[in-house]
């Protein structure tokens, strides 16, 4: 049966598709059904004044203000240490929220089913983590996209209140 251009394009873009959805680049191509406990890809901290903060294994960051990409600015590899920090996160997060908190976290994971945010009550943490992330943006000295809107949104609107 001799293809058309159009189905050998479908046939590769379902391929690819499936390769996405089952393999996990970052782990060496594993399976993610074959991964432990220990699988969770990133972390994602958001306050109520607007800020996210997404922090990977290898200790790099994005820090973003809103949803607007241009409010956004990579944190370099090494800043935060993954793994010390998880842990961390998983004793101070708290699955039900009582009252006003100042951030939640969510830990993303392919075992995971269910996304939904624990809520930290600590702002002293949460300030220090965001400080870190932006001291880094700061002080890279490659160029760092973004860094001065960055530092204006930081000036203009707090991490924490």
């Amino acid at each position: 049966m001799k293809r058309s251009h159009y189905q050998k394009v479908l046939l590769l873009s379902i391929g690819q598709l499936l390769c996405l959805v089952s393999c996990d680049p970052g782990r060496g191509g594993k399976n993610f059904q074959t991964l432990s406990g220990e699988d969770t890809l990133y972390f994602t901290l958001m306050t109520e004044t607007g800020w996210t903060l997404d922090i990977f294994p290898g200790g790099s960051g994005r820090l973003s203000f809103g949803s607007v990409s241009s409010d956004t600015a990579p944190v370099r590899e090494g800043t935060f240490d993954f793994a010390a920090l998880k842990k961390q996160l998983s004793v101070h997060a708290q699955v039900r929220k009582f009252g006003p908190s100042p951030a939640s976290v969510v830990f993303v994971a392919p075992s995971q089913q269910n996304y939904a945010p624990r809520y930290l009550d600590n702002s002293e943490f949460v300030n220090t983590l965001f400080e870190r992330a932006y001291q880094a943006i700061r002080n890279d000295t490659g160029p760092v996209y973004n860094r001065r809107r960055v530092g204006k949104l930081y000036r203009e609107f707090p991490f924490v209140e």
